[in-house]
This record gives C-alpha cells, sequence and structure tokens, in this order.
C-alpha cells in the first residue's frame, strides 16, 4: 500500500497469515497518493517516519520475528514469539 500511495513500484511480499489482502491486486481500489490535495503533510510525515532508525529496525524485527514463527512447530517458542509480534505491535518495546 505504501509503495503505491508513494507512486513507486509495487513489490511483492511474502504473505504468511494467509490473507488474500497482501495481493497488489487489492490495490487496484486504493485511490490515495502523496501528492493529494490535503495529504501532502501526512505524506511528508510518513515519509520521514519510514526512514527512522526505530521503524526500520522495528520492521526488520517483525519480520524476522513473523518467519520464526511461520516455521516453529514448539509451543513454548512459538508462544514467545508471539508475545514479542504483539509487543512490538503495541509499540511497548524498545528495539536493542
Amino acid at each position: 500500500m505504501l509503495d503505491k500511495f508513494f507512486e513507486q513500484p509495487i513489490m511483492p511480499i511474502s504473505n504468511w497469515e494467509g490473507s488474500n489482502l497482501a495481493s497488489p491486486s487489492f490495490l487496484e481500489f486504493f485511490q490515495y497518493n502523496y501528492q493529494q490535495p490535503g495529504l501532502e503533510d501526512f505524506a511528508g510525515w510518513l515519509r520521514s517516519f519510514l526512514s527512522t532508525d526505530e521503524f526500520t529496525q522495528a520492521a526488520s524485527r517483525f519480520i524476522e520475528l513473523s518467519k520464526a514463527l511461520n516455521h516453529e512447530d514448539d509451543t513454548e517458542k512459538r508462544s514467545y514469539l508471539v508475545e514479542q509480534i504483539s509487543l512490538l505491535e503495541k509499540g511497548n518495546t524498545f528495539i536493542t
């Protein structure tokens, strides 16, 4: 969605959760872009936020944890991974 918003080539992503909403075809209905009147300030803020170390580290950690969860069978380890993902999603953790 961000690629489309910033009018960049759409980069396919691996889909770990089985949701077909990650399909690029759903972006056909997304009608917003960074140059749209009224969205310029938001677009500037979003571009700045996406380039922060805090965001890029959290995004990388989220992907790492999600991939590990996708391949983990041990219940205790899965619980730990889910807890770590939840903390990242809630913003209740700092990247170390």
